[in-house]
C-alpha cells in the first residue's frame, strides 16, 4: 500500500517537470511569433528577433501540436496542465485557426511594430539595452517585406487594409521622431521607413477583390472564451445584459460626456491618492507601502496625439523572472475631464486593480513558468473593473459614481459592439446603423468602437465578461486573494447565463 502511494507521488512529480519542460518550449515558440506577447507577459524584455517566414511559422505550428499532443499523453489534471493546455489552445487558434499571419496586417502592424515602437516612446525604454533597439530597429525592414510576402492578399478584409494603412502612416511617423532623438543619419532613417510606406502602398492596393469585414461567428466566440478562461457564457444572454446596462447608463453617459479638456496633476498627488486608496481598501486585501513604492509613474504629455483608441492609463511589468521587476503606471492628463476619472483609473490600473494583482500572482508562482506564461485577460480585466464597484461602495462619491456608471456604458457598448461585428454573416454598415440608434454619440466614435471590437474581439469582451464571472462567483464564495493567487482559475467552469 505504503509502495503504491510513493509511486503515484513520483509519477506524479515526473509528470509535473516534464509538463513544466514542456512550457519552456512552448514559450521559446511563442518568443519566435509573438515576442510582444513574451514582454506583455513580463517575462523576457531582451526576445531576440527572428524573421517570420512561412517556414518559420508554419513550424512553430506544427511545434504548438507536437507540445499539445505530448502534454494530453501525460494524463495530468493539475492547474499548470490546464493552464499550459488553455494558453497553447489560444495561440494555435490565433496562428492556425484564424491563420492571422496570412490574413490580419494586424498581426505585423499591432503585434510587431506598434507594440514596440510604443515602448520606443515611453519610459519603459530604460528596461532595454542599446543593442536592443538596435536590433529591433534594423528587422523592421525585413518584417514589413515578410508581411508583404506572407499575406493572402484577397483574403484580407478591407476594413484592416484601411485600418493598417493608418496606422502605419503614425508608426512612421513616431518612430521618425525617434531615430531623429537617436541622431541617426538620414540615409539610415530611410532605409527604416521606405519599407513601411511599401508596406502601406501593398495595403492601399485597389486591384485585389476583398471582402468588407471577416467575422468570427458566435458560437467560435463563446468556444474561445471558455478555452481561455473557462467561463461558460452565452451570447445571446451577452447580447441582452450588454442592452441592459446601456439602457440603465445611457441617460447618465450623456449627461457627464464632455471634451477632454485635460487635468493638471502631478506625481505627488497620484501618490497620495493611492494612500487613500489604500486606507480604503485595508480590511479587504492586504498592502505594503513596499508595493506601492516600486511602481514607477510616468505622466505622458501627447495633447497633438491624434489616436483616440489610446488609453487614458495602462500599466505594464517589465523583468517578472528577475529579482528586479520593474512595474510603471502611465497616465495622460490630457485625456481626462476631472480627477474624478484618474482616482478610478488608479483604482483599475494600481491598487486594488492590475498593480496588485499581477504583483500579488507573480509573486505567488515566482518559479512556476505554467502559471506565469498564462494569461487570463477575462480575470485581468474583470478584476480591475469589479474593484472599481467595490471602491465606490467603501468611499461613495456622486460624481464619481457618475464616471463609473459611464465606464459601464462604453463596456457594455464594446462588448454589444463585438457581439455585433463577429456574428455570422455581419457586415459594417448594419453594425455601424445598430449601434448608432442606440446612443447619441458621434459616429467616429461608433466607427472608432466598432473598429476595435473588430480587431481584437477578445481584449475588449474581457472586461464585461470577466466582472460578470466574478459576480458570479463572488455569490457563492465571497472574494479573497486566492482567487488572484491562482490567476482566476477558481472561475473555471463558472456558468454567467442566469
Amino acid at each position: 500500500m505504503e509502495s503504491n502511494r510513493v509511486k503515484i507521488e513520483q509519477e506524479a512529480r515526473f509528470d509535473q517537470v516534464k509538463t513544466t519542460e514542456l512550457c519552456e518550449e512552448y514559450l521559446k515558440v511563442v518568443q519566435k511569433i509573438l515576442p510582444g506577447r513574451i514582454m506583455r507577459w513580463g517575462l523576457d524584455c531582451q526576445v531576440p528577433f527572428v524573421t517570420l517566414n512561412k517556414s518559420v511559422i508554419t513550424s512553430s505550428i506544427n511545434k504548438l501540436y507536437e507540445l499539445k499532443n505530448k502534454l494530453l499523453a501525460i494524463h495530468e489534471d493539475s492547474i499548470d496542465f490546464q493552464m499550459l493546455i488553455k494558453s497553447i489552445n489560444y495561440r494555435l487558434f490565433e496562428m492556425d485557426v484564424l491563420s492571422e499571419w496570412q490574413t490580419r496586417p494586424y498581426f505585423y502592424i499591432e503585434r510587431q511594430l506598434n507594440f514596440f515602437v510604443d515602448i520606443f516612446q515611453s519610459e519603459l525604454s530604460k528596461s532595454f539595452s542599446k543593442e536592443w533597439f538596435d536590433a529591433r530597429i534594423k528587422s523592421i525592414p525585413d518584417l514589413c517585406f515578410t508581411a508583404i510576402e506572407n499575406l493572402d492578399w484577397q483574403r484580407v478584409p478591407s476594413i484592416e487594409r484601411i485600418w493598417g494603412s493608418i496606422k502605419l502612416k503614425r508608426i512612421s511617423q513616431m518612430l521618425e521622431e525617434v531615430l531623429v532623438n537617436r541622431g541617426e543619419s538620414e540615409k539610415f532613417i530611410q532605409s527604416i521607413l521606405k519599407p513601411l510606406q511599401e508596406f502601406r502602398n501593398r495595403l492601399e492596393d485597389k486591384t485585389v477583390l476583398h471582402p468588407i469585414i471577416k467575422p468570427w461567428n458566435l458560437n467560435q466566440l463563446e468556444r474561445v472564451i471558455d478555452d481561455i478562461s473557462g467561463i461558460k457564457i452565452d451570447s445571446e444572454f451577452l447580447r441582452e445584459k450588454c442592452l441592459k446596462i446601456i439602457s440603465d447608463t445611457k441617460v447618465i453617459a450623456s449627461q457627464i460626456r464632455t471634451k477632454k479638456n485635460g487635468i493638471k496633476v502631478e506625481k505627488a498627488w497620484i501618490k497620495k491618492k493611492l494612500q487613500d486608496i489604500s486606507i480604503a481598501f485595508a480590511s479587504l486585501f492586504d498592502i505594503s507601502n513596499m508595493l506601492l513604492g516600486s511602481l514607477k509613474i510616468s505622466l505622458i504629455n501627447d495633447l497633438n496625439d491624434e489616436d483616440i483608441n489610446k488609453p487614458r492609463a495602462s500599466y505594464a511589468i517589465v523583468n517578472t523572472l528577475t529579482n528586479e521587476p520593474s512595474f510603471y503606471f502611465f497616465c495622460r492628463p490630457s485625456s481626462y475631464s476631472n480627477q474624478s476619472q484618474l482616482i478610478l483609473d488608479l483604482v483599475h490600473e494600481v491598487y486594488p486593480g492590475h498593480h496588485y494583482e499581477r504583483t500579488l500572482y507573480y509573486s505567488s508562482n515566482k518559479n512556476n513558468l505554467c502559471r506565469l506564461s498564462y494569461e487570463n485577460i477575462f480575470f485581468i480585466e474583470g478584476w480591475a473593473k469589479y474593484v472599481q464597484d467595490q471602491y465606490l461602495l467603501l468611499n461613495f462619491d456622486e460624481e464619481m459614481n457618475l464616471w463609473n456608471k459611464r465606464d459601464h456604458f462604453v463596456m457594455a457598448l464594446k462588448a454589444l459592439a463585438v457581439l455585433c461585428v463577429h456574428k455570422q454573416n455581419a457586415d459594417w454598415s448594419s453594425s455601424m446603423s445598430y449601434l448608432s440608434n442606440l446612443t447619441d454619440l458621434p459616429s467616429e466614435i461608433i466607427a472608432s468602437i466598432l473598429l476595435e471590437a473588430y480587431l481584437n474581439p477578445i481584449d475588449t469582451l474581457a472586461p464585461l465578461v470577466g466582472i460578470l464571472a466574478i459576480q458570479k462567483y463572488s455569490e457563492v464564495n465571497g472574494i479573497d486573494n486566492n482567487l488572484i493567487k491562482t490567476g482566476g482559475s477558481d472561475l473555471w467552469g463558472v456558468l454567467v447565463n442566469q
